[in-house]
């Protein structure tokens, strides 16, 4: 199987259920040790993937800042299993989220409890990974119960939509087309390839 026929019948629901999978029998057979691990691999997945969108958006000659960010995105739900909206693009550029497939399928599969350490870490460690000194504000979250998910991402302004569609390279229209070569059966890894592996040892 090749990595496109992968990618297709590896979606979100399976990697949900597979990190909350993961999780719990780490947590059930070590306890605090486990959550502890499961936390520290989630981190080092989100810095992993963080730096790797640095290192494109230096290729490109682009600055490290939060706007260059949102422009240098690995993976888009082309299924549409998750809906949400932009709530403002300025001063802060806001976004929500009020469907998540990730949620969706934690609660299907009764793992939300542990699916919902992903969403504790997942985004905030993407950020730092790309630059340590840009700060995104979570303050709600659905996996936590909340309504929806609100992210402010400080220091992304945008003028309009069709500044925030614009191409890193300054063509109209592939803002959000950097995410080539990436693939839901690698965004399983964050408990399987880092470091340490061995959970209860920790």
């Amino acid at each position: 199987m090749n990595d496109r026929q992968i990618s297709d019948e590896f979606y979100i629901e399976e990697h949900a259920t597979l990190y909350a999978l993961i999780a719990k029998k780490a947590i059930e057979l070590c306890g605090d040790p486990g959550f502890a691990a499961v936390e520290e691999a989630t981190k080092l997945y989100g810095l992993e993937r963080g730096g790797r969108m640095a290192k494109r958006a230096l290729r490109d000659g682009k600055e490290l800042t939060m706007m260059n960010y949102t422009q240098y995105s690995e993976w888009t739900d082309t299924r549409g299993e998750s809906a949400g909206a932009i709530e403002s693009y300025n001063p802060d550029y806001i976004t929500i989220t009020t469907r998540c497939g990730w949620c969706e399928a934690w609660k299907k599969h009764n793992l939300l409890d542990y699916g919902k350490i992903y969403c504790q870490f997942i985004d905030e460690y993407l950020v730092k990974g790309f630059n340590p000194e840009n700060q995104l504000i979570i303050s709600k979250t659905l996996s936590a119960g909340d309504e929806l998910c609100h992210f402010c991402w400080a220091g992304a302004s945008f003028r309009n939509e069709a500044d925030y569609d614009r191409d890193p390279q300054g063509k109209e229209g592939n803002g959000r087309a950097k995410h080539k070569g990436f693939s839901l059966s690698y965004r399983a890894s964050p408990l399987r390839f880092q470091p340490k592996t061995h959970l209860c040892a920790w």
